[in-house]
């Protein structure tokens, strides 16, 4: 699975791919002056965490999808994610 993030005048590649030692995965970001990082998990759950803390502190630096709209969470889902609904507590 490869996707990227950009940010003005950078862009960086992000790969989950199966490890070239054929055990484990390896979790592959290729910024675009060349460089690259690789993280390996035998443990495909936790490289699936990694990656969405990845993706995360990506996006709290300025980065972005390109041609990805993120949808607005509604009210709801607001009031669940902050513990702040209109129902009363009991």
């Amino acid at each position: 699975m490869i996707w990227f993030f950009e940010r003005p005048g950078e862009r960086l590649q992000c790969e989950i791919r199966q490890a070239a030692s054929g055990s484990g995965f390896e979790l592959v970001w290729t910024s675009s002056d060349g460089r690259i990082h690789i993280e390996m998990s035998d443990d495909s759950a936790e490289l699936l965490r990694r990656r969405r803390a990845l993706e995360h502190w990506l996006k709290l630096d300025g980065w972005v999808r390109p041609d990805r709209v993120t949808p607005q969470p509604t009210l709801q889902q607001r009031a669940v994610r902050t513990g702040h609904t209109d129902r009363p507590i009991n």
